[in-house]
């Protein structure tokens, strides 16, 4: 049951998202919540699948950290949004994306060791 404990989660959390920034659709963290989500479901089905392949884990991570700086850098910021908060919030997401793929790697490392 572990292993889909993140797709269930990941996929709660980005609808309650979604539904919240349904009352403001300019709400500019929006993208970079629903990225980060995103990328827990992907964690969820490769749990599930037990399909352990960092290269592949890798790539998904490069791809959606160039997706959220580009939206960093491109999108324009409105009077009702501090650009601090909005600054922090891509930092934050940045690192606890980069941190939970260091311990899925490990995890992944130390599952393999004991598997042989």
């Amino acid at each position: 049951m572990r292993q889909g404990i993140g797709i269930i989660v990941g996929s709660s959390i980005l609808i309650l998202a979604n539904l919240m920034s349904l009352g403001d659709p300019t709400f500019p963290y929006r993208i970079i919540i629903i990225l980060g989500l995103l990328f827990s479901i992907i964690y969820g089905f490769f749990e599930y699948k037990e399909y352990y392949n960092q290269i592949a884990y890798s790539l998904i991570l490069a791809v959606f950290l160039i997706i959220i700086w580009t939206l960093y850098f491109i999108q324009p910021f409105s009077p009702k949004v501090d650009e601090m908060i909005y600054r922090l919030e891509t930092w934050i997401i940045t690192l606890m994306l980069l941190g939970l793929s260091l311990g899925v790697f490990i995890y992944w490392r130390k599952k393999s060791e004991t598997s042989k």
